[in-house]
């Protein structure tokens, strides 16, 4: 069984994604020079990794199904929510799990902003309109569950090294 401590030091450094919107949002601090730089962005090269920037791109897909979750464990995905990414409005097909390992970030949720801080759990629910925010030092892990995979094969995926601090369900009726 993985630790929570391991799967938090694989996911510290900033990825090369990350990386990209780090760069990105500091050229957006700057509205005079933000239009060379996004002249000057390779297309090739973010349609390849599939990096959204929203000023670019108006059509990209805001929908996953749950085809989005390809794991070993079946029916659960865990993934870093990237710092520094431009917000993204979305949804999908599968519950999300949002986790608050350290920092803080704020998440819109059918419209509903919710601060969040460490220690702190949002479930949110298959269709609801999502969208997420972190920068800087932020750390959030997403546990994506599966609707329809079997969950008696599920294993455990984690220990937690605290307890959490709250958790919130939101659901719009």
């Amino acid at each position: 069984m993985m630790l929570f401590k391991d799967i938090f030091d694989e996911f510290k450094e900033l990825n090369e994604t990350e990386l990209f919107y780090k760069q990105y949002y500091i050229a957006k601090q700057n509205p005079q020079n933000f239009r060379k730089y996004l002249i000057s962005l390779d297309q090739k090269i973010i349609y390849e990794n599939k990096w959204w920037i929203p000023e670019l791109q108006d059509s990209f897909s805001r929908y996953f199904p749950e085809l989005s979750i390809e794991h070993s464990r079946d029916n659960i995905k865990i993934v870093r929510h990237n710092r520094y990414n431009p917000l993204f409005p979305h949804s999908h097909a599968f519950f999300e799990m949002i986790y608050v390992y350290e920092g803080r970030c704020e998440n819109t949720i059918e419209g509903k902003l919710i601060n969040m801080e460490q220690g702190d759990i949002c479930i949110v629910a298959p269709d609801d309109s999502y969208n997420g925010r972190i920068i800087f030092s932020t750390m959030i892990l997403y546990f994506l569950f599966s609707l329809t995979r079997r969950y008696s094969q599920t294993k455990p995926i984690a220990i937690l090294p605290f307890p959490l601090k709250t958790i919130s369900i939101y659901r719009v009726f």
